[in-house]
């Protein structure tokens, strides 16, 4: 089951498969902790029999929009392998899941949606957990709406195709819910009321948000589940380059680097590398991993052409949405790559004495402290 995944990792290893350097990172992650899991002081281990299952739960649903409609949700490799990831590892105290967070940044049309729903459906049918409450978090409602039907839809294909998932649960305008448990599906369109207990959060286009304060609710609600999970799915956005989300995804990069640890995060992050050419075909393949499956090579190329024929506004949204490029970004002064090539091990104590310098930057975005 899991072979797709394996052969994902294989062939991004051996440079078979051309990605983007951030994906390349996440897979040496997943490499080298594999091996520090042989440690019995490593507190994690990876557990193909639980990564195996998350994509058994993704492939007995049906897609529920567009022209496969109502056809059997066949992963593409790139998801099997968040899935393969992202419940496969496991805590060796207790076994429960180590991800408690994920953060999946792909260009528009790579059916992030749908894959947020079929997600949300694990943890709702097949996470064995009582009461769950999965909550889809939007910058607007609307956009909440379209994640919650299109997972209500998804619900509807198992409910009708098997009489114990419809001896259990019920569908309701805008509920997915439990008919002998007090667990539900639904979406954040105001203040959350007491009894707001997430189990799992979806959070979509999070690119969108202005700020945190939707998902700092969210996330504080699940203070009353042992093992939550809140997935992060999004594009660039070509004008919110200092929003919560860009702040967020250098936090991410940052652990992927090495120069941050969380654990508890995984970061798949599609889009181009410094030095890359937008104007590249190989470079649109490479950002978008759904490249000739849900995303149509003549229809994108087609796109390129009005971006570069309708000016500078038309060229940054194709850039945002269908790269990747986050909007208004400037060039770093000095890349990050460079910076740590200038690196070296020392001894403090070869310092004693010496005359020594030290900086800290303290600026959030503006370089003015």
């Amino acid at each position: 089951m899991p072979h797709r995944a394996e052969k994902y990792i294989h062939d991004i290893t051996t440079r078979r498969l051309s990605v983007p350097n951030d994906i390349r990172k996440a897979v040496k992650r997943h490499l080298d902790d594999l091996k520090k899991s042989r440690k019995t002081d490593y507190p994690y281990y990876f557990s193909p029999t639980h990564a195996s299952g998350a994509i058994q739960a993704v492939e007995v649903q049906r897609l529920a929009y567009g022209e496969k409609s109502g056809e059997p949700f066949v992963l593409m490799p790139w998801q099997a392998t968040i899935l393969y990831m992202a419940y496969g590892w496991r805590r060796k105290k207790d076994k429960s899941r180590r991800f408690q967070k994920a953060y999946i940044k792909v260009p528009r049309g790579n059916a992030k949606t749908e894959f947020l729903a079929a997600v949300g459906n694990i943890g709702f049918f097949f996470e064995n957990v009582k009461d769950p409450q999965i909550w889809w978090v939007s910058n607007t409602v609307s956009q909440s709406m379209i994640g919650f039907t299109r997972q209500k839809d998804m619900a509807r294909y198992l409910i009708e195709d098997d009489p114990t998932f419809n001896e259990l649960y019920g569908l309701r305008a805008q509920r997915i819910y439990e008919k002998c448990g007090g667990g539900y599906v639904g979406f954040l369109s105001s203040k959350p009321k007491d009894g707001f207990s997430p189990f799992y959060g979806l959070v979509d286009e999070y690119h969108e948000f202005m700020d945190d304060a939707r998902i700092h609710a969210l996330e504080s609600g699940m203070i009353k589940r042992a093992n939550p999970f809140t997935w992060i799915i999004t594009t660039a956005s070509s004008g919110n380059s200092d929003g919560p989300c860009a702040q967020f995804e250098k936090r991410a990069k940052a652990m992927l680097n090495g120069d941050a640890q969380n654990d508890q995060l995984l970061a798949f992050i599609y889009d181009m590398d410094d030095g890359d050419d937008w104007n590249d075909e190989s470079v649109w393949k490479k950002v978008n991993p759904s490249w000739d499956v849900s995303i149509y090579p003549g229809a994108f190329r087609s796109e390129y052409e009005k971006a570069v024929a309708e000016g500078i506004i038309k060229e940054n949204n194709f850039k945002a949405k269908n790269l990747n490029v986050w909007g208004n970004s400037r060039a770093a002064w000095i890349k990050d790559e460079r910076f740590r090539a200038a690196s070296r091990k020392f001894d403090p104590e070869s310092l004693k004495g010496a005359t020594c310098f030290g900086g800290l930057d303290l600026s959030y975005k503006d370089d003015m402290t």
